[in-house]
This record gives C-alpha cells, sequence and structure tokens, in this order.
C-alpha cells in the first residue's frame, strides 16, 4: 500500500494541502500520516526545560492532530486510512528520519508557512527539505483543490539525461494516476543548438513505455516559460529536479525557489536526480 505522508503546521495553507493529500489518497487508493513537529520557541531556549511546559506543547499538538484526523477522515468518508505523529523536533532533519522508517509515496506541504515571521514549511527548512530530501515532495499553491492528475508536466534541460532524470520515480508517479506526461525543454537562446541528438535519444528511450508528449518552447526567463507552459496546456502538476548547473537548477537557488513555487498556481513536485 502507497503511503502520502502530509506535513503539517495546522495553518491555514498547511491544512489545504492536507485536504488535497487526503483526496488524492483516497484517489489512488494510498494510507495517509499525518505528520508534524513541535518545537521551542527560540524565546525560550535558554530557560529551564520544565519552565517551557512541553507536555502542555505535546498536548496542544495532538489535539490539533486529532482534529485534523477526523476531518480528513470526514472528507474521505472513512475510506482510508490515516496515522499520526506528532513530535518535539526540527524540520527537515525529523521529517527525514521518519521517511527512512515508512518509505513514502510522496511528501505533501503546503507553499508557505504558518506565518511570514516563522515560516515552519516554507522558509529555509523547506527549501533544505526539497533539496536533500531523496523522496518527492509536491508544494500545494495555497487555494488549490485536488480533482484529478491527467496532466503532468517535466520541466528538463535534456542534459545529463541518463545520470540525472528519475526515470523510474517518474514514471511510477504517471502510472500511478494514469496520468500524461508532458516533458518541456525551455530555451533561453532562441534555439535548441544545445540539445544534442544522443541526449534526446536517451531521454526518449527511459521514458518510452508512458508515451510522453515532447514540447519544445522558447522564453527568455525559465520560470515565467514554466508557468505560461502549464497554464496555457492544462497541466496538473510541473515536476521539477533541482540539478546542478542547469537552467531548472537555477530555480533552487533560495530566492527563486521560494518565488517559482509560491508564484505557481499548481502543485509542484520536486524530486531528485538518481
Amino acid at each position: 500500500m502507497k503511503k502520502i505522508l502530509i506535513a503539517t503546521d495546522f495553518s491555514k495553507v498547511a491544512t489545504n494541502a492536507a485536504y488535497y493529500g487526503a483526496e488524492m489518497a483516497k484517489a489512488i487508493g494510498a494510507d495517509i500520516i499525518l505528520f508534524h513537529t513541535y518545537h521551542i520557541p527560540v524565546s525560550a531556549a535558554e530557560l529551564p526545560l520544565q519552565s517551557v511546559n512541553v507536555l502542555e506543547m505535546k498536548h496542544a499538538a495532538e489535539e490539533s492532530m486529532a482534529a485534523l484526523e477526523e476531518k480528513i477522515k470526514s472528507i474521505t468518508g472513512n475510506t482510508v486510512n490515516v496515522s499520526t505523529e506528532a513530535i518535539l523536533g526540527y524540520m527537515p532533519e525529523d521529517l527525514e528520519t521518519y521517511c527512512k522508517k515508512i518509505n513514502p509515496f510522496i511528501i505533501i506541504m503546503g507553499a508557505k508557512g504558518q506565518t511570514d515571521l516563522e515560516n515552519i514549511f516554507f522558509g529555509s527548512t523547506t527549501l533544505s527539505t526539497i533539496r536533500h530530501l531523496t523522496w518527492p515532495i509536491i508544494a500545494i499553491p495555497e487555494v488549490q483543490k485536488y480533482s484529478s492528475i491527467k496532466n503532468i508536466g517535466f520541466a528538463c534541460d535534456f542534459t545529463e539525461a541518463v545520470e540525472t532524470t528519475p526515470a523510474d520515480r517518474i514514471k511510477e508517479i504517471v502510472k500511478t494516476f494514469n496520468a500524461r506526461l508532458h516533458v518541456i525543454k525551455i530555451s533561453t537562446h532562441n534555439r535548441f543548438i544545445e540539445i544534442t541528438p544522443h541526449e534526446t535519444v536517451l531521454l526518449h528511450t527511459m521514458l518510452d513505455d508512458i508515451k510522453p508528449v515532447y514540447h519544445y518552447i522558447e522564453h527568455t526567463d525559465v520560470e515565467a516559460g514554466v508557468h505560461q507552459f502549464a497554464k496555457e496546456h492544462n497541466m496538473d502538476m510541473i515536476i521539477v529536479i533541482p540539478k546542478k548547473h542547469s537552467l531548472i537548477g537555477k530555480l533552487f537557488h533560495t530566492s527563486n525557489t521560494k518565488k517559482f513555487i509560491t508564484k505557481s498556481e499548481i502543485p509542484v513536485l520536486c524530486m531528485h536526480d538518481e
């Protein structure tokens, strides 16, 4: 049984992502694990541990988790198995440790944190999570609702195709949703000389069994080009791989990643190369 891990801070954005994940789990027959970390506030870090009252923090987290669990069961008509994990710790370290235990199919989180000050799930901790966790992470826009996933875009620059494209994982995701994969090559130079025949053939061969559609587009800005394509072609999700030294990889510098995902009107699935 596939497992969808939903990381939450119980904010409006995170709760919407949890509802999205609940509908996804129902659609594909997956289990749900709700994951939350609570931590000692920085202002209280130097106080004696008993002064912080960790038990109260634990109780509050468990109450919020129980309420979210009940809501998800209601949304799915009790057709999805839901479990919870609320621990004292920090993201992304504890999330990575937990993922090693359960090996989730996908991780889901909201595209922003609880507040501008905290930014628990879309501050530097989430950027670090996206960069370093090997499991696919879907960032859900603030008001995105799940309907179905029929068209998935894969923003790709065709360089080092064999070494950097997680073909098996991409194919598993496409097949799970019975979706059509659209491979998007964006050139910022008004030409496609940089695509060698060898690299193109390799990518075609790797993905041949899911019969993707290939699109070659020109745009002076990679981020804007991906978003424009997604809107014009009714994409339900965009896959990006934060490779180093590539056009797509440049999106994953701290400021560019935040801008790319928070500006996206559809879910962005981040995964690493193989």
